[in-house]
């Protein structure tokens, strides 16, 4: 949907926030490509994923959040703002 840089990254963070408040949202689930990877986001709202590169799909979902997607993910890092 949205990032197409250099396919050379190997570490991949996500911010996951509210968009309503900008607040992180812990355990969040941030799911790589069909569900190869998952990890839930710390009390930051961040998930750190490590030996991976792009391109890739990346999404976050979270309970009483409209899920979000990025397509094509070739960065380093990558913030979703979740709408309730």
């Amino acid at each position: 949907m949205r990032s197409k840089l250099s396919p050379t990254a190997r570490a991949l963070a996500a911010l996951v926030t509210s968009d309503e408040t900008g607040l992180p949202i812990p355990g969040a689930r941030v799911i790589l490509g069909d569900g190869d990877e998952e990890l839930a986001t710390d009390f930051r709202g961040i998930a750190m994923f490590t030996g991976v590169s792009g391109p890739l799909t990346v999404t976050a979902v979270a309970p009483g959040y409209d899920p979000e997607t990025f397509l094509d993910v070739n960065v380093s890092g990558v913030g979703f703002a979740l709408e309730p």
